[in-house]
């Protein structure tokens, strides 16, 4: 797919680019558009990007065929298309599920950008239950990456799916799971040990997890009315638990995909959001900082961690899309070469779809763009 499908009149574009250029003040990259310190965007219509409105009302159609809750286009900073059903509207919040582990990493990297914690460092430096044990060595990085070689088990690793009630402090049972191989050399979607960086997040920053996500990210982001999930000790759930609306679900996005930009401000280390949307270990290429990505190269799925030697996640999307997922087809699509984000939320996706579900959605946005 070419990375030029979404395009803006000639006209569009020259003012675009002056924008862009007021907005930025940097040379971390362009900042694309122009959503105001309230967190409003611009809206425009589909035809001033060279979309076809009809085309994506039938995306809507299948989307709420789907079991699909909201659907919002975003391209160049403007809303160009959005659709809410069963009784939803702007201002309605959803679970995100797994799409809270992407704001859980650029949490982290916010606590970095301030020089509260180093990536490279050991876990143990906060995390005390780990001082002389096979965990020590065991760098905050891998805890974001999937390769910090943590106990795992189906049953231990996702409550409610499982049937397992886990106890009030989740952080704690995170911490005490033990390490099962040396770290680097196993990749594994590990609920329990993203659930650490609580701990870590918490005392590297003197202040909650949840506080310190909610005052650094939600807030900077106008993510009115969302809600941050704890557990039974009032813990910040890092693995799911936040919910939102969809338009907060494209702030979200839209601050990657400015590289950490937001209102004129470097919210977050352009360096950090590079090297979290690029492969991050050695042993899933399609894997960042909790953040799944589109590269050609080995790669396992979630959960099942079904294999595939070669291919890309989405063959239909371009290699530098990334991806913020959860369970239920929740999904923040970016697309930086095409300025293109593309928001999903539902109560349900079609059964054993994983990834393709998402490749069919940006391939039917994608048909609605003007030859």
């Amino acid at each position: 797919m070419s990375s030029s499908i979404f395009r803006k009149s000639r006209p569009a574009m020259l003012l675009l680019a002056v924008l862009s250029c007021v907005a930025c003040g940097s040379d971390d990259g362009p900042q694309r558009a122009t959503v105001d310190a309230t967190g409003v965007w611009p809206v425009d219509t589909p035809a001033a990007h060279s979309c076809n409105e009809a085309e994506l009302l039938a995306v809507g159609d299948w989307l709420e065929s789907e079991s699909s809750l909201s659907f919002i286009v975003v391209h160049d900073g403007d809303v160009i298309h959005e659709q809410y059903w069963r009784d939803r509207d702007a201002d309605s919040i959803a679970p995100m599920f797994s799409v809270t582990k992407s704001f859980s990493s650029v949490a982290v990297g916010m606590a970095e950008q301030q020089g509260l914690l180093s990536l490279g460092e050991a876990a143990a430096r906060y995390i005390d239950d780990w001082v002389g044990t096979d965990s020590e060595p065991l760098a905050v990085r891998q805890l974001l990456t999937g390769d910090s070689g943590r106990t795992w088990d189906f049953v231990g690793d996702f409550p409610g799916l499982s049937g397992f009630v886990p106890p009030d402090d989740l952080t704690q049972y995170a911490i005490d799971r033990g390490q099962h191989f040396e770290p680097g050399t196993t990749w594994q979607y590990n609920q329990m040990a993203i659930q650490c960086l609580e701990r870590v997040l918490s005392v590297a920053t003197g202040q909650t997890a949840e506080a310190f996500t909610r005052e650094m990210l939600m807030d900077r982001l106008g993510m009115r009315g969302a809600v941050i999930g704890t557990d039974g000790a009032g813990q910040m759930t890092m693995a799911y638990g936040i919910s939102a609306r969809a338009r907060d679900m494209a702030r979200f996005g839209y601050l990657l995909l400015n590289r950490g930009r937001w209102n004129g401000e470097q919210l977050l280390s352009a360096d950090f959001v590079d090297a979290a949307t690029s492969q991050a270990n050695p042993i899933n290429a399609n894997y960042g900082y909790l953040i799944w990505l589109n590269p050609d190269g080995d790669w396992y799925e979630p959960v099942t961690l079904a294999y595939h030697e070669s291919g890309r996640v989405y063959p239909d999307a371009p290699p530098d899309v990334f991806v913020a997922s959860g369970f239920l087809g929740q999904l923040v699509l970016v697309s930086p070469s095409e300025n293109l984000i593309i928001v999903r939320q539902g109560t349900a996706a079609p059964p054993g779809s994983g990834p393709t579900f998402f490749n069919e959605i940006y391939r039917r946005v994608a048909a609605a763009q003007y030859p």
